[in-house]
């Protein structure tokens, strides 16, 4: 039926609500981490945020940039500063030190926040060849997971999740060979705001150990493993002898078995989230955007689920949203190296200082390097 001029001024008045309905919620979003001071970690070989391939954080790093946060990257010589309202350690491969140890436990028992991630392999390619191994980081039993299971009951185990159809005694296999990808959904009824049936993505975790009697803290599993993946604790003898067996005693078969694990702490009012995969926040793990250089997630649930989870960690509520209109960042700026006679460094991002990865123009923005043709916009 014709529209009468009151129905259509009706009608544009509506849209005009929508519209400005929207553009409200686009600004909340894009302040929602306003003032939030994150500092990452990057001193024992951990994904950083200054790494625009496909191990690296650049994403997550522009991802919290554009919800207004200020990332920072965390000079491990000094305390942890007291504007620090979240620490994002990604994986490291080294242990981190006594020294390190110390700080972080000073800022968790004042209240501090962290986000952990506690990755279960080391991979390294050479000549075209993928090496495999385990991460002798991180250890369930000794350095600081020795802290956090006796005061926030969590740690990571010495195990990696490989599927249950791997084995097998009859045949020696690569590491590069396994099947330890796997999505898995997050928990029904868990503090982290997510729809439970959004699959998050893992690219090799090892499972999460927490006690989730009476205490002081109390500990939630966020995410579990499928079925039909177990957990290998002979890792190492794996790659040794190329022979995968299930024992019992040792090994764990799966249906219960944590990958993402919140600790809140009431007395030292500090929260903990640990993930057991790195590659579960990277660009070309969680992060990965199809096609590259682009805002499409492959992953979508990888994002709300660390974004929310930044939020828990940061008492915020409700949950962070996916900024519509993200763009991928540019090259982070790292510390500039000593200037030759020929040239002058470009302004760089000391210690503790803020990461810039505002985008660059379509007319400068250069080509992507090689080695960056999966993610070079990450």
């Amino acid at each position: 039926m014709p529209l009468t001029r009151s129905r259509l001024l009706t009608l544009t008045l509506l849209a005009l609500l929508m519209l400005s309905s929207g553009t409200i919620a686009a600004q909340d979003s894009a302040e929602a981490l306003a003032g939030v001071h994150i500092y990452f970690s990057d001193s024992s070989n951990e994904a950083s945020i200054f790494d625009r391939s496909e191990e690296g954080l650049s994403r997550a790093a522009g991802l919290l940039q554009q919800l207004g946060a200020e990332v920072f990257s965390l000079n491990w010589r000094i305390d942890i500063p007291e504007d620090a309202d979240l620490i994002i350690i990604a994986g490291p491969s080294r242990d981190l030190s006594a020294e390190q140890m110390a700080r972080l436990w000073v800022y968790l028992t004042r209240g501090g926040r962290l986000l952990l991630l506690a990755e279960p392999l080391v991979t390294s390619t050479s000549e075209g060849v993928i090496t495999i191994e385990g991460n002798r980081a991180l250890q369930s039993g000794r350095g600081f997971f020795e802290l956090t299971w006796a005061d926030f009951g969590v740690r990571g185990s010495d195990d990696v999740l490989i599927h249950e159809d791997e084995a097998v005694t009859s045949a020696s296999r690569e590491p590069s060979e396994l099947i330890i990808d796997f999505e898995a959904t997050a928990r029904e009824s868990n503090i982290i705001e997510i729809d439970p049936d959004e699959p998050l993505a893992f690219f090799g975790a090892r499972t999460i150990e927490f006690d989730a009697s009476i205490q002081p803290y109390r500990a939630t599993a966020l995410v579990t493993a499928p079925s039909e993946f177990y957990s290998e604790t002979a890792f190492a003898d794996f790659v040794e002898t190329g022979i995968l067996e299930f024992n019992l005693g040792s090994d764990e078969r799966g249906g219960n078995l944590a990958v993402a694990v919140a600790v809140e702490h009431t007395p030292f009012n500090s929260r903990i989230i640990l993930i057991g995969d790195r590659q579960f926040m990277t660009n070309g793990g969680g992060l990965q955007t199809s096609p590259p250089n682009s805002s499409n997630f492959v992953y979508p649930g990888n994002v709300q689920f660390a974004l929310n989870s930044v939020a828990w960690l940061l008492g915020m509520e409700p949950a962070v949203s996916i900024p519509g209109g993200f763009s991928p960042p540019a090259p982070t700026a790292t510390e500039a190296a000593p200037a030759s006679p020929e040239t002058t460094p470009e302004a760089a991002a000391p210690t503790n200082t803020p990461a810039s990865t505002s985008s660059p123009s379509p007319t400068s923005s250069p080509e992507p390097e090689a080695t960056e043709d999966a993610n070079p916009g990450s």
